[in-house]
């Protein structure tokens, strides 16, 4: 049997991934699991006293670079934050600045200052599946299967 897929396995374009993760580990991060490099914690998070951790956690999902990675902040408790995974991205953010590490630090830096403010100026969530990731053992939903096999209205079936 194969091993198990990595992140650069699933990766949309694994040689940015590479890119992405020489900056990383030139940065003091190592990698410890198929999708995880942990490393130094920003300082902007610990000066403005939102976590005391010394380490946080960058963890690449499938598709890089079209889907940001999360970030994991041990102890970090705050609005924006759930899971202690913060949340930095809008759905509708295509910038794909989190592709480089500058672009990453860059946006954890506007984060934490949004997060000194109180967050007063942020109207949308960010990264929303976030708080949606519990593990649970199944899920259970209510559709419509006409509209789901996309039947026109003349051919659905009688109720």
């Amino acid at each position: 049997m194969g091993a198990e897929p990595d992140a650069f396995d699933l990766a949309a374009d694994p040689d940015r991934l590479r890119e992405f993760v020489t900056e990383l580990e030139a940065d003091g991060f190592e990698r410890t699991g198929p999708f995880s490099w942990e490393g130094p914690t920003h300082p902007s998070l610990l000066e403005g006293a939102h976590t005391d951790a010394e380490r946080m956690t960058i963890i690449v999902r499938p598709s890089w670079p079209y889907l940001p990675p999360l970030i994991h902040v041990p102890d970090i408790a705050t609005w924006h934050a759930d899971q202690e995974r913060l949340c930095l991205w809008q759905t509708e953010d295509a910038s794909q600045r989190w592709a480089t590490l500058q672009g990453l630090y860059d946006r954890i830096e506007e984060w934490a200052t949004d997060a000194d403010r109180g967050f007063a100026d942020v109207e949308n969530a960010r990264n929303p599946e976030i708080y949606w990731q519990e593990d649970i053992p199944q899920v259970v939903g209510l559709v419509e299967i006409d509209t789901v096999l996309g039947r026109p209205p003349w051919r659905r079936t009688a109720r």
